[in-house]
């Protein structure tokens, strides 16, 4: 004999579990689902080389310079938990580059490293200054600024650099 209320009991939570699997499911579709803190892990750090071979014209104050070698870009997504906002942290690192100075032939040397919060898109362009200084035992001694133009691409779930797109560079 059929057993009604076992029956409609039997509905009932299946139906409730119905509906909490599917809540759950579309909280993790939607990226809603928490980790407990002791289980989270840091975002992968990606380390891109890329190589650089730019032209800056002369300018009143000095001459001319090549600049050519393989600086470094680092970068990662992050998300700020408390307001949900998701930004590209990079760092860009020209220790492997160095200019020749036209017609001087002097080699400069550029050491700088600077970190930017840019916002989480595909495309990226940044503005970076950077110091040049004459290699040691050059006959110029005078120290030396530029700015460098990048546009380049960006894996949007890792932050991963894809490509440099273009850039300029430009001597003060």
């Amino acid at each position: 004999m059929l057993n009604l209320p076992a029956l409609l009991a039997r509905l009932a939570r299946r139906r409730a579990l119905s509906a909490l699997c599917a809540l759950w499911m579309m909280g993790a579709a939607l990226g809603l689902t928490s980790t407990p803190v002791s289980a989270q892990t840091a975002p992968r750090v990606y380390t891109t080389p890329v190589f650089l071979s730019y032209y800056a014209p002369a300018t009143a104050t000095g001459e001319a310079v090549r600049f050519t070698g393989t600086g470094k870009i680092t970068s990662r997504v992050s998300r700020d938990t408390e307001t949900g906002t998701t930004s590209l942290i990079a760092t860009f690192d020209t220790t492997g580059i160095v200019g020749t100075g036209f017609p001087s032939q002097t080699k400069y040397v550029l050491n700088s490293s600077e970190q930017m919060v840019l916002p989480h898109a595909f495309i990226q362009t940044v503005q970076l200054s950077f110091p040049m200084e004459p290699m040691a035992g050059s006959k110029r001694t005078e120290l030396r600024s530029g700015t460098v133009n990048l546009t380049f691409f960006v894996e949007m779930v890792t932050g991963l650099v894809l490509q440099i797109g273009s850039g300029t560079v430009s001597l003060l």
